[in-house]
Parts: structure tokens; sequence; C-alpha cells
């Protein structure tokens, strides 16, 4: 077997054991089979989720190790607009992960960690091929990054550095992609609030249903960052939820029944 052969079969061996990896990446392959970077594979490969731009996909391709059968850390970041399925321009270098922005009111199409740093991936309303996909720096030195799916939040995407920031983005800011409507420091850990709105749904009304983010500091103590979808375009304001510090944020959620009134659907 030559090793162009065995990397494409490595690769569909590691996307079967993701459905959603192998029903995306098996669609692109039919079109683009093959790496465009010599010696590397596609690793992972995501359609953007929103409706009105399905049919573009997102492509990360990695060195592939024979000997230890894993890809390496980092790679090149492709995309391949429904315009033309059968090419792919990169678009980013030094790769380490990406993901779908998966709220339908969030006009970017991935997010993706390059370097250490946090960057956005979306579409100019400008055209159709390649060189209309714009790329923006979010955050230096991050730590992780969380995409929100909930249609009611005001927050779509928020992550933390190393030194603590945390930053959240709502879909419509007034600074258009990328713009942050919260930031807190002294930050260690955070949770996407998966209840929001979601009492507010079926007409009750607990505190929890307007916060879009749990967030920890360093003293233990858990924040709330909330407000309502309509707030989006103002700054997303930080309540202090304890005056005790917690282990965790999932100590604080259970202690104070978080969520707990939400009817199971």
């Amino acid at each position: 077997m030559s090793f162009k052969n065995y990397l494409l079969v490595s690769v569909l061996s590691l996307a079967g054991a993701s459905s959603a990896f192998a029903v995306d990446c098996n669609k692109i392959r039919a079109n683009i089979p093959q790496s465009p970077v010599k010696g590397s594979a596609w690793a992972e490969c995501r359609e953007v989720t929103r409706a009105s731009d399905g049919g573009n996909y997102y492509l990360l391709a990695k060195k592939f190790n024979k000997q230890t059968g894993q890809f390496k850390d980092a790679g090149t970041l492709f995309v391949s607009l429904k315009n033309n399925p059968s090419k792919a321009c990169p678009i980013a270098y030094s790769v380490d992960d990406f993901s779908e922005a998966t709220n339908p009111r969030d006009a970017a199409h991935v997010y993706y960690k390059s370097n250490g740093d946090l960057w956005v991936a979306y579409s100019s309303p400008f055209g159709d091929d390649c060189h209309t996909v714009r790329t923006q720096k979010l955050m230096d030195n991050v730590v992780e990054y969380k995409s929100v799916n909930n249609n009611y939040s005001a927050v779509v995407n928020a992550a933390r550095n190393k030194a603590g920031l945390f930053q959240a983005w709502g879909a419509n800011s007034r600074d258009g992609i990328g713009g942050v409507v919260h930031t807190s420091y002294d930050v260690v850990d955070f949770q996407i609030n998966s209840c929001f709105s979601a009492d507010w749904q079926q007409g009750k009304n607990t505190k929890y249903h307007e916060v879009a983010v749990f967030l920890q500091k360093r003293d233990g103590k858990v924040y709330l960052v909330g407000g309502e979808s309509s707030n989006i375009w103002g700054i997303v304001p930080e309540n202090d939820g304890t005056t005790y510090a917690y282990k965790t944020i999932a100590d604080y959620k259970k202690l104070h029944n978080a969520c707990k009134s939400i009817r199971k659907h």
C-alpha cells in the first residue's frame, strides 16, 4: 500500500469512529479525496450547520505518523464552498482544532485555535469564492472555548485564556463578528447554561432562565452572566451568585438546584 493510500485509509477509519465526522468527511472526500498538503490527510471535517450556509465545508489537514497511528498536533485549515465543491483553499495554519458555530443567529462559520490563540472564520456577503472567507483573532493564549447552540441566549461563543481573561461574544453586536458582550477577569472555569430561557418558554420564572454563563473566579465564588436575547446590543451584566466559595461550578448548581425546576423534554 502506498503512503498516500495509507493516509486516506487511516483517515477513513478514524472518521468511522464518529458518525458526525463520517457523514461530513465522506461527503467532501467525494469531491476532494486527498489533502493538498503533501504528506498529510483530512483529520477533521465540518459542514456549516446554519441552513443558509449548508454545503460549505471546513477541513483540517494534518500530518500522519505511521508509527504511532496518530495525527500531529497542528495542521492547515481549508474551506470548500458549495459553489465550487471540488476546490479547497487554505485559510489558516498551525491549527490545533476547530468547531462549527452552532447558534443559528451566529454569523460565524467556525471557531479555531491556532498557535494557542482563538480565531473565527466567517463568510463575507460580498462574493462566494474562497477569498471572501474572513478570519479574525478573538483571544490570545486561549485555554478553552465553547459555542452556544441556544437560540435564545445573548451569548453565541465564550472563551477564557491562561491569564484568567473571560470573554463572551454576541450574535448581533454593534462591532459585528467578534463583538464582545461581556468581559471578566480572574476566571478559572465557566459553563454554558443549558437551561437558558427553557423555563421562560414554559411560563416559569426562576432566576436561572436569564443566566447565559456560570463563571468561577480564583476566589472560588460563582458569578452569573445573564441577559435576555433582546439585550444582545448591550453589555451582558454579571451578578455575584454567592458570597461563598465553592470547589466547582457543579457544586454551586447542585446546592442551588439550578435548572432543577425545568421539565425535561
